[in-house]
C-alpha cells in the first residue's frame, strides 16, 4: 500500500537528470515545498549524462499511440520560448522504413489521426527534394517514408540547465555528489551553412540518425540499437555499470570500432560528402533500457515508500516537459490504471512495436575499442 503524501511531505529524488528534474519540477508546481535532488556527479548537469548532450530528437512518430500523444504535447511546451528559450528546434524529422515496416506505418497512422503535419515519401525524388540546395544526399534507393514536420530537434544540455534552473527558482534543493554509440563531425562554417536547415534523419530500418549541424558547427549522429552492455570486472557485479568520462577519462568516450564503421556506411549512404570528413569525437551514452522500451513508473512492490521513475530506453528526453507530471500522478496515487500496469516494475513485458534495431544487448569489448586512426574515413 502506498504511503500518504501531502504538498508537506519531504521528498528525496536520486538522480538530477530528465526524470529527476521534470519531477521535481512538477511537484513543486504542485505546491510541494520539501524537494531535495541527490546526484552521483559533483556538478550538475553531470557532464557524463545521457541528457546532458549536444541534442536529441523531438518527435511524435511512435506506433504506440499513446507515446504520440504525449509526445505531441511535449512538443507544443517544447515551442513556449518564455519557458524554454530557444532549446527546441523546429527543423522537422524524416522517418524512413521498409516497405510495410509495422512500426514506420503505424507511426504515420498515429501522427495523421493525432493532426500532424505529414507528407508521404514515395520515392527516392521526394526524399532529396528536402534537403536545401548544394546539400548533396545518397540516392536513398529503395526507401520510403515520411516526413513529419512538426517535429526537430533539442539542444539537450541547454533543456536540462533551464530546467534545474527552474527548480532552483521554485525551492528545490540540488545537492551534486547500456552504453549507445555517439560520433560527431566539425564542420567548417560554410559546410555548416549549407547544411543548416536539413531536418532530423532517421531511419527504422537501419537505427541510424543524424541532425543537423547546431552552433558550433557539429553534426551529431548514433544508430538507435540495443547497444552494449558493461560489467567492470574489477566488481565481479553481473549488473551492467557506467563507463563514463566520469570514471575512465578519455578512454571512456571511445565507442567500438564495429560500431563506428556502421555510423560511417550509413552517413555516405545520407551524406556522402560528410562520410569522407574524419569524426571529431565519439561518445557513450549510458541507458537504462526495459525489455519492452516502456518506463518503469510508480511505488516498488515492496516499499510503500519507494517510487520508481527510470528506464528511459533512449526515448525519455523528448519528453522532459511533460515526463514529470506521469511520476508527480503516481506518487499522489493519481496514474490512470492503465499506466500503471504499463509502468509497472514486475509487469509483463508489454507486447507492441519497438524501434531499435539489431541484435540484443552485446557486451562491451574494452580491447576493441576506436583508437585515434579509426576517427578517418
Amino acid at each position: 500500500m502506498a504511503v500518504a503524501v501531502t504538498a508537506d511531505s519531504r521528498v528525496l529524488i536520486i538522480g538530477a537528470g530528465c526524470f529527476g528534474l521534470s519531477t521535481a519540477y512538477h511537484l513543486l508546481k504542485r505546491g510541494y515545498k520539501n524537494i531535495t535532488i541527490l546526484d552521483r556527479s559533483p556538478s550538475v548537469p553531470a557532464p557524463d549524462a545521457a541528457s546532458t548532450d549536444i541534442n536529441k530528437i523531438v518527435r511524435s512518430s511512435y506506433s504506440d499511440i499513446f507515446y504520440a500523444r504525449l509526445a505531441r504535447e511535449a512538443i507544443e511546451a517544447w515551442k513556449d520560448r518564455d519557458e524554454w528559450s530557444d532549446t527546441y528546434h523546429e527543423c522537422g524529422v524524416v522517418v524512413v522504413g521498409a516497405s510495410k515496416a509495422a512500426y514506420t506505418d503505424n507511426s504515420f497512422t498515429n501522427d495523421i489521426a493525432l493532426g500532424a503535419r505529414t507528407e508521404i515519401l514515395s520515392n527516392p525524388e521526394t526524399i532529396r527534394a528536402l534537403f536545401p540546395e548544394g546539400v548533396r544526399t545518397g540516392s536513398f534507393q529503395g526507401i520510403s517514408g515520411y516526413i513529419n514536420r512538426d517535429g526537430g530537434w533539442a539542444f539537450a544540455a541547454q533543456g536540462i540547465s533551464l530546467l534545474m534552473e527552474k527548480v532552483k527558482s521554485l525551492g528545490g534543493q540540488i545537492v551534486p555528489g547500456k552504453w549507445q554509440s555517439v560520433a560527431f563531425i566539425q564542420l567548417t562554417q560554410e559546410e555548416a551553412d549549407r547544411y543548416r536547415n536539413c531536418p532530423v534523419y532517421l531511419d527504422f530500418i537501419s537505427g541510424f540518425y543524424i541532425f543537423p549541424p547546431n552552433s558550433q558547427n557539429i553534426v551529431k549522429m548514433a544508430i538507435h540499437s540495443n547497444g552494449h552492455t558493461f560489467k567492470d570486472p574489477s566488481t565481479g557485479v553481473a549488473v551492467s555499470s557506467p563507463r563514463t568520462s566520469l570514471s575512465h577519462g578519455d578512454d571512456g568516450l571511445r565507442i567500438p570500432k564495429k560500431v563506428a564503421q556502421t555510423i560511417r556506411n550509413n552517413l555516405r549512404m545520407v551524406y556522402p560528402e560528410l562520410g569522407e570528413k574524419p569524426f571529431s569525437g565519439t561518445r557513450l551514452c549510458w541507458y537504462t533500457d526495459t525489455p519492452d522500451d516502456d518506463w518503469i513508473i510508480g511505488y516498488h512492490p515492496t516499499d510503500s515508500g519507494l517510487v520508481l521513475a527510470t528506464g528511459g530506453s533512449g526515448h525519455a528526453y523528448k519528453f522532459l516537459p511533460n515526463i514529470g507530471r506521469l511520476v508527480a500522478d503516481a506518487i499522489e496515487n493519481k496514474l490512470e490504471p492503465d499506466l500503471v500496469q504499463r509502468f509497472a516494475l514486475n509487469r509483463e513485458h508489454n507486447q507492441h512495436h519497438v524501434s531499435r534495431t539489431g541484435p540484443q544487448a552485446q557486451e562491451l569489448d574494452v580491447t576493441d575499442l576506436i583508437i585515434p586512426g579509426d576517427l578517418l574515413p
